[in-house]
């Protein structure tokens, strides 16, 4: 008689890859939590003094010249020791088992639940949802809660694009010949946003969760933000996206690999605005640049969505891309002429490169910063100078634009929606958190 002996494996006990840990958040979480020190640091200060003096005589005269130079030299030196108890991963299984009952959110594989629970769970009971973590109300929410969920992690439009024309911008500085003439202005044009945004995000990396594993639905007649497999019969749920900032080195390997590619991961995350709202908050250096100039933060965060379209025609249609696929929108025409107007250039023809840029694209499909960008972009081709044409002029001029067009109706934001408000289940939300770390 053969006798099989069963595997067992402890509730939280699976080994995970870590493709992204931040080493500063999880010795954080674990000494505000536990008190636990993970880094003992020694620092040693010496200080020592040397003196010494010299003399000599000098024979520039008949009774000569003695001189003397004393020194006297003093050393300071500092020596700090880092003794660390153990890595950070080790660190983190050890915080998520002391405190995963804590978490506000939990993927459903990681709970046990019985057929009881999972009835419960699927008439969306809020002690049930609250007690296995697949529920909170948007009313409990606080920041600092911890989320763990599965999600896409990806970088943000606007990192894509600065990445993707740095790499560009390199390779045409190096073949001048490998795009026009009027491309490769256009691209001289966007370097100085690429510097800004280089400047301004230092190591940061705006990334988006997308598609995770969570909803908005509404139990009992309030919001809550739930795991959506846990509720999968729940009618008109609501999507929710993620906005968050890494910093390259707490990556395990390539960014690029991990970021560019829509993957899914297993991110524990805090809530850093429990406050969801109806549309992108824009990028991380546009949310800096927002505090200073609403235009310049439009231009980088329409910055994104402009050239990753571009890059998009162009993966997709080859060489073929950088011919017109289309007419030009007349939104984009009636703006290169008045600004042509106004510059004292009505006699002049439309600027080259229009077609190039522009050629087939509808303006009233762009959100409200990707038409400022497309503006700023005729300015360029055109070579329009402040002196010309003034910075208010051409705001004005863009406000009558979209009027004689009627590019608003297609551009206007929606309102922020207070965490206690109801939800449609007509469009997005996005919730900002702080990511811990992100794993298989």
């Amino acid at each position: 008689m053969s006798i099989f002996r069963k595997r067992r494996r402890s509730f939280g006990s699976a080994i995970r890859e870590f493709v992204y840990l931040d080493e500063t958040s999880v010795e954080s979480l674990l000494a505000s939590v536990d008190g636990e020190i993970l880094v003992q640091r020694t620092e040693t200060q010496s200080r020592s003094r040397e003196a010494s003096i010299s003399a000599g005589v000098s024979k520039t005269t008949q009774f000569g010249q003695a001189n003397f130079a004393p020194t006297l030299k003093s050393v300071r030196g500092t020596e700090v020791q880092v003794l660390r108890k153990s890595v950070a991963q080790s660190a983190f299984a050890r915080f998520r088992a002391k405190n995963i009952a804590k978490f506000a959110l939990l993927p459903l594989a990681s709970v046990r639940t019985g057929p009881i629970d999972k009835l419960l769970l699927r008439r969306t009971d809020p002690s049930t949802m609250r007690r296995l973590g697949q529920g909170i109300a948007l009313k409990n929410l606080k920041r600092g809660d911890l989320l763990e969920i599965e999600t896409d992690l990806v970088a943000s439009d606007i990192y894509k694009a600065r990445t993707a024309m740095s790499a560009v911008t390199s390779v045409v500085e190096s073949f001048p010949t490998f795009l026009t003439i009027e491309l490769r202005d256009a691209l001289k044009n966007a370097k100085p946003l690429t510097e800004l945004i280089d400047s301004l995000t230092g190591n940061a990396i705006p990334v988006v969760g997308q598609n995770p594993g969570v909803s908005i639905v509404e139990i009992q007649g309030e919001p809550w933000l739930v795991n959506a497999t846990a509720v999968s019969d729940s009618a008109a749920p609501t999507d929710v996206e993620f906005e968050s900032v890494t910093n390259p080195k707490w990556f395990w390997g390539d960014v690029g690999r991990i970021l560019f590619r829509q993957t899914r991961f297993t991110m524990l995350c805090r809530v850093v605005n429990p406050v969801l709202t109806e549309f992108e908050s824009g990028s991380y250096v546009g949310s800096i640049l927002r505090t200073i100039n609403d235009d310049l933060a439009e231009t980088v965060d329409g910055l994104g969505t402009m050239f990753l379209g571009a890059l998009r025609s162009g993966h997709n249609k080859g060489a073929s891309a950088l011919m017109p696929d289309g007419p030009i929108d007349p939104a984009i025409i009636d703006y290169a002429t008045s600004i042509q107007r106004l510059a004292g250039r009505e006699n002049e023809t439309l600027p080259s490169g229009l077609s190039e840029l522009f050629g087939g694209r509808d303006l009233k499909a762009l959100a409200i910063d990707a038409q400022t960008t497309a503006f700023m972009l005729v300015d360029g081709l055109a070579g329009v100078t402040d002196e010309e044409v003034t910075q208010l002029q051409r705001a004005e001029l863009r406000e009558a634009v979209r009027e004689r067009n009627r590019l608003w109706p297609w551009s206007q934001r929606s309102p922020v929606v207070e965490s206690s408000g109801g939800s449609d289940g007509s469009a997005a939300q996005y919730l900002e958190v702080a990511i811990v770390a992100v794993y298989w």
